[in-house]
C-alpha cells in the first residue's frame, strides 16, 4: 500500500471512529454540534481510497472549510464543565480528521489536485448571489437537505444490517457495498449544498455541479433498487428505506433546480414548443426493430419473424411476410436487410421475395450494424449476441465469418461511430470497438441502456430507465438531460433537428426534449409500448406493441412534428 492509500485509509478510519464515538456519548450533542451534518461530513471522507473519483475529490475540497468551521464551532460552544470531557473527545477526533485529511490531500498527484481545483475555480467564476437576499429560499432548501441527510443515515444503517445478514439472505455483498457508496456520495453532495447555503455567497456553478451529481446518484440508486427487488424479495426493509431516500432526494434536486432557475434564470422559459400529432396507426404482432431501406420505404420486423414494408409517404403497407424466428434488430446491407434473429444472422432482400440466406452459426443475435470494414465495397455486417459476442460477416455469394470476439457479458445495441469505430451498448456501459473487435474505451453510464442515437461524431444520446443522457464520446463522460423524469421507462430515442431529440416510453408516451437544457417541448400519447423510433423528413415512425398480446394489436404510429414559437415575456 502506497503512502497515498495509507493516508486516505487513516482519514476513513478517523471518520468512522467519530461516527462510532458520537453514537455512544452519554450527553446531548445537539447544543454543540449538528449530528446530521457531522454524519454527512464523515460520509464524504470515508470512501475507500480506490473508489475516489475526480468528482469525489472536488466535493471533498468544497467541504474542507466546513470541517474547519465545525471544529471551531464545537471549540467555542463546548465550555460546559459537565460535558467538557465528552466534547473534548469529539473535538479531538475532528482535529485528527482535519490533520490527516490535510496530509492526505498533500499526497495526491499534483495533476489530480490541480485539475479538481481548476474546475472548482471555473465554477466560482460564473454568476453568484448573496445568500442574505434569499433567506426564505435558503431556509426551505436547508430543511429539505436535512431531511435527505437524515434519510441517508437511516438507509445506510439498513444497508449495514443487510451486510451483517448477508450469509443468511444469500445477498451479493458487492451489490450492497455499491449501494452504500452511492448513498455516501449523495450525502456528500447534499451536505455541500447545505453548507453552500450557509455561506455568504451562493455560486451558480457550484450548485449546478453538486445538484447534477446528486441527480445522477439518485438515478443509480433507483436502478440498484430495481435490480435488488428482482433478486432479493426478502429484503423489504432495505428496499423501503432506499425508496424513501430516492423520493426525498428527488424532491430536493428538483427544488434546487427550481431555485437555480428562479435566482439565476439560467434556464429561461423556452421560446419554442414542438407540436406532436399522431396521423395514423397500424396493428400487427409486436415490432422490435426497423430500418429505412430506400427513400420513403421502411422495413419493420418483430415477433415470429414478422416483416412489414411501409411507404412512409402514403403511410400504407406495401408488403408483408413472416419467417418464424423473432427478429430483434435489422439494418440495410447493400440490397439486403441484415436481420438479427433468435436463431442467428439472416439476410433477406430489401425489396421482393427472393429466398433469404442464413449465417452458418446459431445464436441469439440482438444487435446488428454495417461497417465499411474489410476488402468488399459493401462493407461487413457486425452482429452482437445476447451473451456478449461480436462477429464480423462478409458476403460474396454466401455469408462467411471474418472475425469474432467476446467483449462483454451482454450486448443491447450497436451503432457506427464514423468509419473506424463501433459503439456497443453493454448493460450500463458504452464500449468503443475497433476493426479488430478490440475494446478501445469503456464509458460507464450507470443505467441500463435501452437505445442510442448519434448526434455527431463526438456526441451520442442514450436512454434507459428514468434517464435520457447525452454522452461526450471524445471526453468519455455523460450528463443527464435534467428535463427527463426519473420515473419514466425510456425505451427509444431519436434525433429530430436543431438541438432537439425525442424519446419514447414503455407506457406509450412520445416526448420531445431540448438537447441542451432537457426542457420538455411537447408530448403525445400513442397508446402502445414504444420500442423504437425512425425519423423520416418531418415525421416520426414509432413502433413497438405489447409482447403479451395474443394476436395483433396497435404497434405502429406515424407522428408529425412541427415547431411553434411561444409568447415569452422577456425580462
Amino acid at each position: 500500500m502506497d503512502v497515498r492509500d495509507q493516508l486516505f485509509n487513516r482519514v476513513r478510519e478517523d471518520a468512522e471512529s467519530i461516527t462510532q464515538l458520537t453514537r455512544g456519548l452519554n450527553f446531548p450533542l445537539a447544543p454543540y454540534l449538528d449530528q446530521t451534518d457531522l454524519n454527512a461530513l464523515c460520509d464524504a471522507v470515508s470512501l475507500e481510497p480506490d473508489q475516489w473519483t475526480t468528482d469525489d475529490l472536488e466535493r471533498i475540497l468544497l467541504l474542507r472549510d466546513g470541517l474547519y468551521d465545525l471544529r471551531q464551532n464545537l471549540r467555542d460552544k463546548g465550555d460546559n464543565p459537565e460535558t467538557e470531557h465528552s466534547v473534548d473527545q469529539v473535538l479531538g477526533g475532528l482535529d485528527r480528521l482535519y490533520a490527516d485529511f490535510d496530509r492526505a490531500l498533500r499526497e495526491l498527484e499534483r495533476s489530480e489536485l490541480v485539475e479538481a481545483q481548476s474546475h472548482l475555480t471555473r465554477l466560482r467564476e460564473g454568476p453568484r448571489v448573496s445568500s442574505a437576499a434569499l433567506q426564505g429560499e435558503v431556509q426551505d432548501l436547508r430543511a429539505v437537505a436535512t431531511e435527505v441527510l437524515t434519510q441517508a443515515q437511516i438507509t445506510q444503517r439498513s444497508i449495514e444490517i443487510n451486510i451483517f445478514r448477508v450469509d443468511h439472505l444469500n445477498v451479493n455483498l458487492e451489490f450492497l457495498k455499491n449501494a452504500k457508496l452511492n448513498v455516501k456520495r449523495l450525502s456528500a453532495s447534499v451536505f455541500n449544498i447545505k453548507l453552500s447555503l450557509e455561506q455568504n455567497v451562493i455560486f451558480q456553478g457550484i450548485f449546478r455541479f453538486l445538484n447534477d451529481g446528486a441527480d445522477r446518484v439518485l438515478a443509480e440508486l433507483a436502478a440498484l433498487g430495481r435490480q435488488f427487488q428482482k433478486a432479493y424479495a426478502q429484503s423489504k426493509d432495505f428496499l423501503a428505506e432506499l425508496s424513501k431516500l430516492s423520493e426525498t432526494g428527488g424532491r430536493f434536486t428538483r427544488l434546487v433546480s427550481a431555485f437555480l432557475t428562479r435566482v439565476f434564470g439560467d434556464q429561461p422559459t423556452p421560446e419554442m414548443a414542438i407540436d406532436l400529432k399522431q396521423q395514423a396507426a397500424l396493428s400487427s404482432l409486436p415490432i422490435l426493430c426497423g430500418t429505412l431501406v430506400r427513400d420513403k420505404l421502411v422495413t419493420l420486423c418483430g415477433r415470429d419473424g414478422t416483416r412489414l414494408l411501409l411507404d412512409t409517404s402514403t403511410m400504407r403497407l406495401v408488403d408483408q411476410a413472416k419467417s418464424g424466428d423473432t427478429i430483434n434488430d435489422a439494418v440495410v446491407f447493400d440490397d439486403w436487410v441484415a436481420a438479427g434473429t433468435t436463431e442467428g444472422l439472416e439476410l433477406f432482400p430489401s425489396i421482393g421475395r427472393v429466398a433469404s440466406e442464413r449465417a452458418p452459426y446459431q445464436e441469439n443475435v440482438v444487435a446488428v450494424a454495417v461497417m465499411p470494414w474489410g476488402a468488399l465495397s459493401e462493407g461487413e455486417v457486425i452482429t452482437g449476441s445476447r451473451d456478449g459476442t461480436l462477429r464480423r460477416w462478409e458476403k460474396v455469394a454466401n455469408l462467411s465469418q471474418v472475425r469474432s470476439a467476446k467483449i462483454s457479458r451482454h450486448i443491447q445495441k450497436l451503432k457506427p461511430r464514423g468509419k473506424e469505430q463501433l459503439l456497443v451498448a453493454s448493460r450500463e456501459e458504452l464500449l468503443l470497438v475497433d476493426e479488430d473487435l478490440e475494446v478501445l474505451r469503456r464509458i460507464p453510464v450507470n443505467f441500463m441502456i435501452k437505445d442510442m442515437a448519434v448526434v455527431d461524431s463526438d456526441t451520442l444520446v442514450v436512454c434507459g430507465p428514468g434517464s435520457v443522457a447525452h454522452v461526450n464520446l471524445g471526453q468519455g463522460i455523460y450528463s443527464r438531460l435534467i428535463g427527463a423524469t426519473t420515473t419514466a421507462e425510456y425505451a427509444a430515442v431519436a434525433v429530430l433537428a436543431d438541438g432537439t431529440v425525442c424519446a419514447g416510453t414503455e407506457d406509450g408516451k412520445l416526448i420531445a426534449l431540448d438537447f441542451n437544457s432537457g426542457e420538455e417541448l411537447g408530448m403525445v400519447d400513442l397508446g402502445f409500448q414504444v420500442r423504437g423510433l425512425i425519423t423520416v423528413d418531418r415525421r416520426i415512425l414509432a413502433y413497438g406493441g405489447a409482447w403479451n398480446n395474443s394476436g395483433r394489436g396497435k404497434s405502429i404510429a406515424f407522428v408529425t412534428w412541427q415547431k411553434r414559437a411561444l409568447q415569452v415575456e422577456h425580462r
